[in-house]
């Protein structure tokens, strides 16, 4: 096996939905490498796909483009996400709406997600709507270590009622 694919995106200059479109560009440049190779040669290569975007203030608008992206049939068919990163970008609970997909597709794969330093919170009914669905996306999940919640301002009891269901 190869090298994983670490798409580490916390030094980079660009920020919020300029970085998501980055982002998705990038990933599907290397699904359409991956899709060129021959079996012999996509079998000695490493799919296992680290995303770390900690502190890019990408918004839930930048969250999309990710989304969007990760999604992308071709690249679904190339990677294996292990670790994702999203501390500190200022995404709410109508971001994990828009990751709930990714999660429950890589639900085989995903090890450790981080959403540390956001602003998740559950006070209004579309939050919790949101909420729960992105928590729904967990249920077939069979490799996961770590989900980072801490410093967010989640509002009280009421994510924590939806959480315990």
């Amino acid at each position: 096996m190869g090298k994983s694919n670490k798409f580490d995106y916390s030094t980079r200059g660009s920020q919020g939905v300029k970085l998501g479109e980055i982002v998705s560009k990038d990933l599907h440049k290397r699904a359409q490498t991956y899709s060129k190779k021959n079996k012999d040669q996509q079998a000695k290569t490493d799919p296992t796909v680290e995303l770390l975007l900690n502190g890019r203030e990408l918004t839930d608008a930048g969250m999309e483009k990710i989304a969007a992206g990760l999604l992308h049939p071709e690249v679904r068919q190339w990677r294996r996400l292990e670790v994702v990163n999203l501390s500190g970008n200022a995404i709410t609970t109508n971001a994990l709406a828009m990751l709930a997909p990714v999660v429950a597709d890589a639900r085989f794969e995903l090890r450790d997600l981080d959403l540390s330093k956001n602003d998740i919170r559950v006070t209004t009914d579309e939050e919790a709507q949101d909420w729960e669905l992105f928590l729904r996306s967990f249920e077939d999940c069979r490799t996961l270590r770590c989900l980072d919640l801490s410093d967010n301002p989640l509002g009280g009891s009421r994510a924590f009622e939806i959480m315990a269901r």
